[in-house]
């Protein structure tokens, strides 16, 4: 089945919005209908709308009568909360183009912070103690990052080095790996909350 992505979505409308200098005499709707037949080959608009509307359907699957997109990672009733997500898939959708990454979910943070927990005790070199440090800060990094797609503020995230430097600030690790890391990475303080990993504007 043919789809239509968030960007491709925005073009097609970027492209109709520029039609009001040459098609005036158009309205809004028209020329909307006239780039989705002349740019996209589409039989109008509305068949544009139809796809996006598939692809966005397409990550959602059923588990115990609720729905869980597996792209957006909302748990949603597709009665009465449709629009919800739809508004969430867009949101996440754009900020995955935009930062150019996918966050982690739920599980393969939870994996990734299980496993460099036990290498924090295991790793006989400083480096590797500190790599697995780096693996900690990586999975709430990519929760923070999620939890400000949601509230519509991730365009203002710092990125993974900066936000490194922000959690050294008041992070608890031994002396070693933390010069180390604070070597490579500098520190920010008064971004994070001593015992925090959210970052917030």
């Amino acid at each position: 089945m043919q789809y239509f992505n968030f960007c491709s979505m925005q073009d097609l409308k970027r492209r109709a919005k520029a039609c009001k200098e040459t098609h005036a005499h158009l309205t809004q709707a028209q020329r909307l209908d006239l780039v989705a037949r002349r740019d996209f080959s589409f039989n109008s608009f509305n068949q544009a709308r139809k796809l996006r509307h598939a692809d966005i359907e397409q990550h959602v699957e059923d588990k115990n009568g609720l729905a869980v997109c597996r792209y957006c990672g909302l748990h949603f009733d597709q009665k009465s909360e449709r629009r919800e997500h739809f508004k969430r898939h867009e949101q996440y959708e754009e900020a995955v183009g935009q930062l150019g990454f996918q966050p982690m979910d739920y599980r393969r943070r939870e994996d990734r912070k299980a496993a460099a927990w036990k290498q924090t005790y295991q790793a006989e070199s400083v480096e590797n103690k500190a790599k697995a440090y780096i693996a900690i800060f990586n999975a709430w990094f990519h929760r923070s990052i999620e939890s400000a797609i949601n509230h519509g503020y991730w365009r203002k995230h710092p990125d993974f080095p900066s936000y490194v430097s922000m959690m050294l600030s008041d992070y608890e690790m031994p002396a070693e790996p933390l010069a180390y890391l604070t070597d490579l990475y500098g520190v920010r303080p008064g971004h994070i909350k001593a015992g925090e990993s959210y970052w917030y504007p």
